[in-house]
């Protein structure tokens, strides 16, 4: 749906590696050439961005 250059595999386990939910979770992240790679929880996306990734990843699964 995205389209990526790439795509990094995140998961967290306990507090000191920066966990909040404490539960499996796996973030997958696309990623794309000349972008600034930043830590887990720097900065937050525009919301109107995330819904509109969101709607577009949603489609693709319903295929």
């Amino acid at each position: 749906a995205l389209n990526p250059d790439g795509l990094r595999v995140m998961q967290f386990n306990g507090a000191s590696a920066g966990q909040t939910i404490f539960h499996y979770h796996v973030h997958l992240r696309p990623t794309y050439s000349g972008q600034d790679i930043r830590s887990h929880g720097r900065a937050l996306p525009d919301r109107d961005h995330i819904k509109d990734l969101a709607t577009k990843i949603r489609a693709e699964l319903g295929n």
